[in-house]
């Protein structure tokens, strides 16, 4: 079920974010805003970092961007999604019994 509530959650920020316009609306900021919220809430250091290094790029980002800009955006969404996808993988694994040690921890 935590796993669902992440996926979801990071679902919904990625989705919002891609389909947007800019520069941002209230409504779009607030929607972000809580979508971020959610993602911050349910994830780990290194998912958090790539959700505010994303997050602040995107609320400055202008109508009509520079190729840099651009590049910023782009990369920091690269990284945002690298991290979610590792951060499910290790959680998923973490629920393998087959990678479990006698007391539930990771085995070496």
């Amino acid at each position: 079920m935590f796993f669902n509530a992440k996926l979801e959650a990071y679902k919904t920020f990625i989705s919002l974010a891609s389909s947007t316009s800019y520069p941002l609306s209230s409504e779009a900021v607030l929607q972000l805003s809580s979508a971020n919220s959610q993602v911050m809430i349910l994830s780990g250091t290194r998912v958090n970092n790539a959700t505010s290094i994303y997050y602040s790029e995107l609320l400055r980002y202008p109508a009509s961007p520079s190729k840099d800009e651009m590049a910023k955006l782009a990369n920091a969404k690269i990284e945002l999604i690298i991290a979610m996808q590792e951060e499910l993988k290790e959680f998923r694994n973490s629920l393998d019994p087959d990678s479990m040690g006698f007391f539930g921890e990771e085995s070496v």
